[in-house]
């Protein structure tokens, strides 16, 4: 596979594996249970499959997947957005940042930019957990529909999150491989904290154009089923006040801490800042374990799973090789595209940092081949491992938002498929020209 020849055969595990897949995909578009009960439901059958055989990951190795850092720092955050919900620092923040738009396109303006902004510096998913609560209230206030907002909202974070380095951990995953290739071959390329932005910003453009144009029709305007309403506060107007500055000082700090310090994981500021709100009574107890949406939680750790069995039955092997074997008469450029592909069908099927971590081999593998820089390449699997919007468990935001919108799975396939190609023919056209073969 890694020259480029067709992979004619994969164990029966893999088919297997590929097979509960499109049953996963089938039973969210139909709406047959909730996307946790769907994934909890694939993940149990592959710990039974783990008893089997050696191929599938092993019950241990499934059930650790809810151990995740970036799960983790999720449910943390749902604690941290408590405490600035509970004490009303969101509404002030919402009155501040987002104002009273007066139409459906202004609103997600609004809302795009500053998500966007923050993203490209910081990791997407406590934006994301910020936002929630934020555009919720927002929604109430303005009469928008939460509907028209919280899937814009996702895709903004994802689209700020391609133009810096730093912006998901996605990009410093490749960062890392590319890295550890020049420690054995001096002259291979590494990428820069702009090296992105040339066709980040671009991309997050035409992207954000492509949502403002375009969810006026394509975008329901729907009701969540789910009860999201806040608690209200009942302190006297001075304790109010501080308490909702304590809350915001804490959100700054955590937000300082992630941004600047390179040397404490995320979860750890996080959960930290969720142990403050807390603490300083910004929530109670009982308000943080009720923040907390285990639906979501439960979803994302079982797509987690899902995509281990991908890597260990060999199932992610053979679709790669097969789908680049088909663009190599197509030259450099053909095998971009294919990588490109490739990499945003892994993303959309299991999670940003294993595709990426899946397809870099396969690209290094194929520049290598071709006797061209492998620097394009590392661009188009970066942006390519996170700009993934067609399906929700394409990257956890979208599953964070899902219920809160009242999202139908085939939402995200109607608005967010066409948007997928809009990133794609973006990059794939400026790439090759600012980041030559």
């Amino acid at each position: 596979m890694f020259g480029l020849e067709m992979e004619s055969s994969m164990p029966w595990e893999g088919w297997f594996t590929l097979i509960l897949l499109a049953g996963v995909l089938y039973a969210l578009a139909r709406e047959i249970a909730g996307p946790d009960v769907v994934m909890l439901g694939a993940m149990a059958i592959l710990m039974g499959m783990g008893a089997i055989s050696p191929l599938f990951p092993n019950p241990k190795e499934i059930v650790g997947q809810f151990g995740n850092e970036g799960l983790v720092t999720v449910c943390t955050l749902f604690v941290v957005a408590a405490g600035l919900s509970q004490t009303g620092a969101l509404s002030m923040l919402s009155n501040k940042v987002l104002g009273k738009p007066t139409s459906i396109w202004k609103a997600q303006l609004r809302m795009m930019l500053p998500a966007a902004g923050i993203s490209a510096f910081m990791n997407n998913t406590p934006v994301v957990a910020m936002f929630i609560p934020v555009i919720r209230d927002w929604s109430h206030r303005t009469g928008v529909p939460a509907s028209k907002l919280y899937m814009p909202l996702s895709f903004a974070t994802l689209l700020g999150g391609v133009c810096t380095l730093i912006g998901t951990s996605t990009n410093l995953v490749v960062l890392g491989l590319m890295n550890d290739s020049r420690r054995t071959d001096a002259t291979f390329p590494t990428l820069g904290f702009w090296d992105l932005a040339i066709v980040g910003i671009p991309a997050a453009v035409a992207g954000m154009g492509y949502i403002l144009l375009t969810s006026r029709w394509l975008l329901p305007r729907r009701i969540p089923s789910a009860d999201f309403s806040t608690v209200p506060v009942h302190d006297s107007p001075d304790k109010s006040k501080r308490k909702s500055l304590a809350a915001l000082s804490i959100l700054i700090v955590m937000v300082g801490a992630m941004t600047l310090s390179t040397s404490v994981p995320i979860v750890t500021c996080t959960a930290l800042a969720a142990a403050m709100m807390v603490l300083t009574r910004c929530c109670t107890p009982d308000q943080a374990r009720r923040s907390i949406d285990w639906r979501t939680l439960l979803a994302i750790g079982a797509s987690f799973g899902i995509g281990r069995a991908m890597e260990t039955t060999g199932a992610a092997d053979f679709v790669a090789g097969n789908m680049l074997w088909i663009f190599k008469p197509l030259g450099p450029w053909g095998v971009l595209v294919g990588v490109y592909l490739l990499t945003l069908l892994f993303t959309e099927l299991i999670t940003n940092n294993a595709a990426a971590a899946l397809a870099f081999p396969i690209a290094k593998a194929a520049a290598a081949a071709m006797g061209v820089s492998f620097l394009p390449f590392g661009v188009v699997l970066a942006v390519a491992a996170s700009a993934a919007f067609s399906t929700p468990i394409g990257y956890h935001t979208h599953l964070m938002v899902y219920g809160p919108g009242g999202y139908r799975f085939t939402d995200f396939v109607r608005f967010g498929l066409p948007l997928n190609f809009v990133v794609m023919v973006v990059v794939i056209a400026i790439v090759p020209i600012a980041l030559p073969f």
